[in-house]
């Protein structure tokens, strides 16, 4: 078996919650549909909160299960290119969504998927520092 389809086989999941990111984002905004449910002020943020929490921490969480549980592996600073990489997938599905769907680049979906991106990653420390005890 290959390289390319070991780390797709490895990642599975975590491609498949970016694609599904990734469709959710570039839908046209008049194909949403709408819900009572979720009709209140800043619902938008709490959902690309949302969807980047779960990208990182399954990102991490499938990135990290073979492995020895060491240590290193929980420093930020080991991590730093996966938060960077996540952080600038957000930004740039944020700049190419007036481009291709009729839908604006608001900076606090940045925010709610970069806030998204830390604490799934945190969420994933600490339950490794719990689980290596």
């Amino acid at each position: 078996m290959t390289s390319f389809i070991k780390t797709i086989i490895r990642y599975k999941l975590t491609i498949t919650i970016g694609v599904f990111i990734l469709i959710l984002s570039l839908i046209q905004s008049s194909n949403v549909p709408s819900s009572n449910f979720w009709d209140f002020r800043g619902s938008d943020k709490l959902v690309h909160f949302m969807m980047y929490f779960s990208l990182s921490f399954v990102l991490f969480f499938e990135r990290n299960r073979t492995r020895i549980w060491k240590q290193t592996d929980l420093k930020p600073r080991n991590n730093i290119w996966h938060i960077l990489a996540l952080i600038a997938t957000g930004g740039t599905i944020e700049i190419l969504q007036p481009l291709l769907s009729n839908r604006s680049c608001e900076y606090f979906d940045f925010i709610a998927n970069t806030l998204g991106v830390f604490a799934g990653f945190f969420l994933y420390r600490m339950i490794r520092l719990i689980l290596k005890r």
